[in-house]
């Protein structure tokens, strides 16, 4: 459905809690948000035109009366912030062009690994390699998702030179995740982290008729 009409907010998923008990208010809340925060990227896709500045993530839960009718489904929705707006904030495969689609499943794969382990006294040597590991793998796996497309004229361009950046990038991850000590992966990764795609992402990303300003900043 079209939102043409200035509106208030815009649902993007629904989940379900197990169990026969009501859940707690806390466990209410965690369960909201993990369920929505999963939920988010399928309903959009495209991480650039996320962030507080374009909405904030809401959720409605069922009442104990609801719960115990047998409604236990949770709603996650947007808020547009700062006033209703008519933009409809969905970017999926029903919405996106077939090559815009393709690109951002592609770069969508190290996004989730990007963030670090949590800066404890107790991650060990094994959790930031495992980490860079995996951020190494989604950037591979990035890379073959944009190689085995047919992209537009327009588009082989800009897509070759961030092929090119990306290759750079992985075996820089890799190797943090082989170093042999916690210095020595936090070396490899400020090296990683420095080579960023977003330029190359934004040439892309013109080409295929997508937003190249980000409403909120990637790890990459």
């Amino acid at each position: 459905m079209a939102c043409t009409r200035p509106h208030d907010a815009e649902v993007f998923g629904r989940f379900t809690v197990a169990g026969s008990d009501y859940p707690t208010k806390v466990s209410w809340g965690s369960s909201a948000d993990f369920y929505c925060a999963n939920l988010l990227p399928r309903y959009d896709m495209d991480s650039w035109t996320l962030g507080p500045s374009v909405a904030r993530v809401h959720y409605f839960l069922p009442t104990r009366a609801q719960w115990t009718a047998g409604d236990h489904d949770g709603v996650c929705y947007w808020v547009p912030v700062p006033d209703p707006t008519t933009t409809r904030l969905r970017r999926d495969s029903t919405t996106l062009t077939a090559d815009a689609y393709a690109y951002l499943d592609a770069a969508q794969r190290p996004e989730s690994p990007l963030a670090e382990p949590a800066q404890q006294h107790d991650s060990t040597l094994s959790d930031y390699q495992n980490w860079a590991g995996g951020v190494a793998d989604s950037y591979a796996t990035e890379e073959q998702l944009l190689k085995n497309h047919q992209w537009p004229v327009a588009a082989q361009g800009p897509v070759n030179a961030l092929l090119q950046q990306i290759d750079s990038i992985v075996p820089v991850w890799r190797n943090a995740s082989q170093a042999a000590s916690l210095p020595a992966v936090a070396s490899d990764v400020k090296r990683a982290q420095a080579l960023t795609t977003t330029a190359q992402e934004r040439t892309v990303r013109a080409a295929l008729g997508l937003t190249t300003t980000q409403s909120s900043q990637r790890g990459n």
